[in-house]
């Protein structure tokens, strides 16, 4: 009889842990759960107030720079160099631009920072971006990649005018528009004397 109460007793005490521990199982559960919950939102606010971080405005370079590096060409006349700047709110471009002469040639030259933005190069942007060329009896517009560059190319066969545009390092439009050229391949070679290198630095 004695053991039985024994037995019994024993049990009894090891019910009586089960349940405890099992009611501190219930209980660490919803907590481990809450913490879990908080963590993930605390990370997520994190993340969110780092994406509505402002990005830091790019500021177009002062004109004058890109005056100084609108090149000096061996025979070629370098006519009235100039230009000038503008910005409003985080937007601004700064343009220079020369006449080059030979003879009865021009060539119209204009350097641009468009710091990238969609609104100085929505033209050439959509232009380029299609990888297109068209040509009639009349002229041609292509685009390619000018030692690596972005360029949409184009001439008019009768009036012997042709233009050539070319974006580097995502934000300069060298512009070139030639007037009484017998082909572009004077224009290729007239950008070949951008220092492109400077370009790309700034």
């Amino acid at each position: 009889m004695k053991r039985v109460l024994l037995l019994l007793l024993a049990l009894m005490v090891v019910f009586s842990f089960s349940c405890k521990k099992g009611q501190k199982e219930e209980v660490a559960q919803p907590e481990k759960a809450k913490k879990a919950a908080e963590k993930v939102e605390t990370e997520a606010m994190a993340g969110s107030a780092k994406a509505e971080e402002p990005k830091k405005a790019v500021e177009a370079v002062n004109f004058n720079v890109l005056k100084d590096l609108l090149p000096d060409v061996s025979g070629w006349t370098k006519d009235n160099p100039r230009g000038f700047q503008s910005s409003y709110g985080d937007f601004s471009v700064s343009v220079a631009e020369a006449t080059y002469i030979k003879g009865e040639t021009k060539i119209e030259t204009v350097l641009m920072d468009s710091i990238g933005r969609m609104e100085t190069l929505g033209g050439f942007k959509m232009m380029s971006d299609m990888k297109f060329s068209v040509e009639d009896d009349n002229h041609y517009v292509k685009t390619y990649n000018l030692k690596e560059y972005p360029t949409v190319e184009e001439y008019n066969f009768k009036q012997k005018n042709g233009t050539l545009q070319v974006l580097v390092a995502g934000r300069f439009l060298v512009t070139l528009r030639g007037r009484n050229i017998e082909n572009t391949e004077i224009l290729k070679a007239f950008f070949n004397n951008f220092d492109l290198k400077k370009l790309e630095s700034l």
